[in-house]
């Protein structure tokens, strides 16, 4: 689910950069996003986007305790195809998987 944007709340476009934050699930290690209310997913399409990645920062790690994310940190995405992506080739082989 995508959050805020200034003419239509709850959508990330490729004009705009949004930020979405992500991790490493504790007990397998797998790149989890931040899908808010202190959840986490495996899928890039469920993280919670915003114009400030601090505020999605400061509300993923005051998520219940223990966290199941560890190494917690901001990325920067965008909408492509009608879906949430990560703007940087390391965030995208953790999203999607290694190249070949």
């Amino acid at each position: 689910m995508a959050a805020s944007h200034e003419s239509e709340p709850n959508v990330v476009t490729n004009e705009t950069s949004h930020q979405a934050v992500t991790a490493n699930r504790l007990r397998d290690g797998i790149p989890i996003y931040f899908a808010g209310g202190g959840s986490w997913s495996p899928n890039i399409g469920d993280s919670v986007t915003a114009e400030n990645g601090e505020t999605l920062l400061a509300e993923a790690i005051r998520g219940p305790l223990p966290l199941e994310a560890v190494g917690v940190y901001v990325i920067e995405v965008r909408l492509a195809e009608g879906a949430v992506r990560p703007i940087g080739i390391k965030e995208q082989i953790r999203a999607f998987g290694p190249t070949a």
